[in-house]
């Protein structure tokens, strides 16, 4: 999710504002249909019929659980909100495929060796772009070369995105990050290139690599997709215009909490 500063929230005494639970609101994607994309908004939300939210939570259930202990487990009885009726609820059949999905990608990738380094993290561009957002998945993998069998033949890279080759060496070249946004939709559109393009300039993702995974993907036997994006600032920088031009009163507001209350 990406979405425009609007709200500072700092505590009594200090100017500092708060990392921790920054709040924020008009998503961004409300300004989207201004650039008449050729493939209308209505086509974008038609693309997918899950609740992306329980899905990404029931992975970040996992993952978070994994980082803690070492291991961890899914059950299709478990419940998650619904944020729709604000009741939890058992997964459906279809949100358990998805998520079945997510878990054989993760599997795929386990000979790059990945180390996961955030779940479900904000960041914030710098001024004078004020962009936050949640990041879905940030990892590091091992990437590297095969090592030709024949003479002739040329080494090719190997990478999260490439997949572990089968019946061929890797010689490994080191690590790399990489930022993984969750999609449920069966097809990836400009909007979601604007959206990881401004991932990539929060200060803690210059470097990532940025990848969409599609989960719940029926187009082909896997069931899921990784795409990866290569950043497109200039058209993020240009989403960003028309929505300064469509509020151009915007400001940010700062309110103050106490951190304690007592009665």
């Amino acid at each position: 999710m990406l979405l425009p500063c609007s709200t500072l929230i700092s505590t009594p005494g200090t100017d500092e504002l708060s990392s921790t639970r920054p709040a924020i609101q008009t998503p961004l994607h409300r300004y989207w249909p201004h650039l008449k994309f050729a493939i209308k908004a209505s086509q974008r939300s038609a693309d997918s019929f899950l609740d992306n939210r329980v899905i990404v939570r029931a992975i970040e259930h996992l993952l978070k659980t994994k980082q803690k202990d070492g291991s961890a487990s899914l059950n299709m009885g478990d419940q998650f909100l619904n944020h729709d009726t604000g009741m939890l609820e058992d997964l459906t059949v279809e949100e358990w495929e998805a998520i079945m999905s997510w878990h054989k990608w993760w599997e795929s990738i386990q000979a790059l060796h990945p180390v996961i380094l955030s779940i479900e993290s904000a960041g914030y561009t710098k001024e004078p772009v004020r962009i936050a957002g949640t990041r879905d998945l940030r990892l590091q993998a091992d990437r590297g070369v095969t090592i030709p069998k024949r003479k002739g033949d040329e080494p090719k890279p190997v990478n999260i995105f490439t997949g572990w080759p089968s019946n061929k060496e890797v010689e490994i070249k080191g690590q790399e990050t990489v930022l993984i946004d969750y999609k449920t939709s069966q097809h990836i559109w400009p909007s979601h290139e604007v959206q990881l393009s401004f991932y990539r300039m929060f200060p803690d993702s210059l470097d990532d690599r940025l990848g969409i995974l599609q989960i719940g993907y029926s187009l082909n036997r896997a069931g899921w997709k990784l795409t990866e994006v290569i950043p497109n600032l200039p058209l993020a920088l240009s989403v960003y215009e028309i929505w300064k031009r469509e509020n151009p009163d915007a400001k940010p507001s700062k309110k103050t909490y106490p951190v304690t209350l007592k009665i």
